[in-house]
């Protein structure tokens, strides 16, 4: 019987990008955030950084490998 190995995503980068266990969620609530944020104000400004900042780290999870947003400024945002 083989054994399958578990990668511990909080404690380990991948693919040399940081990726911790909450990278995901943290995304997915920073994204919601800025629906609810008026468009250019200072806090959607610094929302919108935030989620710039996790777009490495949700590429390098593979998360973009098998799901693909559907909000045209989250793409822009993991675009660059």
């Amino acid at each position: 019987m083989s054994m399958v190995p578990q990668v511990r995503v909080d404690e380990v980068g991948f693919l040399g990008a940081d990726v911790r266990g909450r990278v995901i969620t943290e995304f997915i609530a920073n994204v919601k955030l800025l629906r609810v944020l008026p468009v250019g104000s200072v806090e959607y400004r610094a929302v919108e950084e935030r989620v710039r900042g996790l777009g490495p780290g949700v590429g390098a999870s593979g998360l973009l490998e098998v799901m693909e947003p559907r909000d045209a400024e989250v793409v822009a945002l993991l675009s660059g």
